[in-house]
């Protein structure tokens, strides 16, 4: 899969654990819905991507008024933009069938492939969070996501 071009209903399942906030690093833009990660070198806020060095913090929510267009991008300095997260249990995509998430996998870490997709290989990519169920047909994940959210090691 490839990542948001636009706003996604991201199912969560429960109520919001906790929300945090966070600053966007400049150049990069997330989508309502979207997986938000920290750089672990600077620690802004960036889609989640398929890379080392990640933070998985949450999933992008703006409060009520506080975006339009359903996404937020920075175009000055990094942290000119705080954006809002929400934390808990999400549906995030299956990876491709080399990699995705099945029931066995239930308990373990998924990883971000992208800031909707995730998979169980870690070679190359971050945590996104610990898988809690893989949907019967396997198309969906939900994994508890979110800062802070506990020890993923």
């Amino acid at each position: 899969m490839s990542a948001l071009t636009k706003p996604r209903n991201t199912p969560r399942r429960g109520p919001s654990l906790h929300s945090v906030s966070v600053f966007l690093k400049d150049g990069y833009s997330v989508f309502v819905g979207g997986l938000v990660a920290l750089d672990g070198v600077d620690g802004y806020a960036v889609p989640g991507a398929k890379r080392t060095g990640l933070i998985a913090a949450g999933i992008y929510a703006p409060k009520s008024g506080s975006v339009l267009s359903g996404s937020a991008s920075e175009a000055v300095a990094d942290g000119a933009t705080e954006i809002d997260l929400d934390c808990g249990l999400f549906d995030l995509d299956n990876g491709s069938s080399s990699d995705h998430c099945t029931i066995a996998d239930v308990g373990a870490l998924a990883y971000m492939l992208d800031d909707h997709t995730v998979s169980r290989l870690s070679s190359g990519a971050s945590a996104a969070g610990r898988i809690v169920a893989v949907s019967a047909d396997e198309s969906a994940v939900t994994v508890q996501v979110g800062l802070p959210g506990g020890n993923l090691d």
